[in-house]
């Protein structure tokens, strides 16, 4: 079931930290070849970023890591030989990569392809079974990863809507997509919900609808649409709770190199600082804690880039005195994490959640009180301690 929810006025919500962002920095080039249509996921501290159509229009398998603490690349292990594709999907569950589908030459794809950090090796998982697409976008809300649309070697845009369990390694079909087929469309998942925005649909026209997907009641609900006509080629990821979407593709064929964000609270679109650079589209994007991060892709006179950018935002929504109290001990961390709040008599919400937004853990605390962690598995987790009068964000590391 498709519904809509109202659409308010237009209004700058001053309780969001991405109002606040910092300047646009450049940092290390992606180390490969320059490159647009290429897909990453992310593990732990890690982003893994690969395939793509290289300016001598040949398709990549090559993948490079980055490391999200210090902003270094380092080659990793590409998929296997005569692998190479453009317009693939990529996604995780925080502990394996995955690349599914795109294009190799004439060739649509509907293979799946397993990335193990530990091992730095690819196997081969069981493939859609459907035919092949490229350009279709992905999210993943507990141990399913959702698969939308994308377009077949025939140009026809599919409005199929799959999921593959991870545990099971199996595919489920969803039916088609209330709203229609999109191509090139952005997607991500935070706090156990989907979320759609932009691509094309079968008449070639970008769209600016932002559409949220509930898995409980299998539920497609219409947001407020993006304030400006619709794109394509763009990206779209999460930080703070809110949703970050950067530059794309218009119907006039013009590139952007815009930031906005969408605020899930208040329902409300926030422009932000744009990127200092030529405007692009079709490059990956991903983001750290407080950070959004932006690599190659190609630009308005069709060159493509290899350059690397980056924007800071707040840790806090609101700072104050209550959040330069908190002691949060020890970290990295094994089975507790103690987190002590001062004097401060005020009741805090603490919400442990992985690098793609999934809630793992939800609990009041007043005072100084010792947080379990010994059924989390090992890695790295965003722990945010919130209350009426503040909000802080911080990194923790489960060893």
């Amino acid at each position: 079931m498709l519904k809509k929810l109202p659409f308010p006025l237009l209004l700058f919500s001053l309780c969001s930290s991405l109002l606040f962002a910092q300047s646009w920095l450049p940092i290390n080039d992606f180390p490969g070849t320059e490159r647009d249509d290429g897909t990453c996921f992310s593990i732990g501290d890690k982003v893994y970023c690969g395939t793509g159509l290289t300016p001598w229009f040949s398709a990549t398998a090559d993948f490079y890591s980055f490391n999200l603490n210090n902003d270094n690349w380092t080659n990793c292990a590409p998929l296997p030989s005569g692998m190479e594709r453009q317009y693939a999907c990529g996604f995780s569950n925080n502990q394996l990569g995955y690349v599914f589908g795109g294009i190799n030459g004439n060739n649509t794809l509907n293979d799946l392809w397993q990335y193990n950090p530990s091992t730095n090796t690819w196997i081969s998982k069981n493939p859609m079974p459907a035919q092949g697409r490229m350009g279709a976008c992905a999210f993943v809300i507990n141990d399913t990863a959702y698969i939308l649309s994308g377009k077949s070697n025939l140009q026809i845009i599919i409005d199929e809507f799959w999921a593959y369990c991870f545990s099971s390694d199996t595919w489920t079909f969803k039916g088609a997509l209330p709203f229609g087929g999109r191509w090139r469309a952005s997607a991500i998942a935070t706090q156990n919900k989907g979320y759609l925005l932009f691509g094309q649909d079968t008449s070639q026209t970008p769209r600016r609808e932002l559409f949220q997907f509930d898995p409980i009641n299998q539920s497609w609900t219409t947001l407020n649409p993006f304030p400006l006509p619709g794109r394509s080629y763009a990206s779209m990821q999460m930080l703070d709770g809110d949703l970050l979407v950067f530059a794309g593709l218009d119907s006039l064929q013009n590139s952007h190199q815009d930031l906005w964000s969408f605020d899930l609270d208040a329902l409300q679109w926030n422009a932000l600082n744009a990127l200092p650079a030529a405007p692009r589209r079709g490059g990956m994007s991903f983001c750290g804690i407080n950070t959004f991060y932006y690599t190659c892709g190609i630009n308005q006179s069709n060159v493509r880039l290899k350059e690397t950018w980056k924007i800071d935002f707040p840790t806090a929504l609101n700072p104050s005195s209550a959040e330069n109290t908190l002691k949060i001990y020890p970290n990295p961390c094994e089975d507790f994490l103690l987190i002590d709040t001062g004097e401060k008599t005020d009741l805090l919400q603490v919400e442990i959640c992985d690098l793609n937004g999934k809630n793992i853990l939800s609990q009041s605390i007043r005072g100084k009180e010792q947080i379990a962690l010994s059924s989390l598995p090992k890695g790295v987790y965003l722990l945010k301690i919130y209350s009426e009068k503040m909000w802080s964000t911080k990194r923790i590391v489960k060893i």
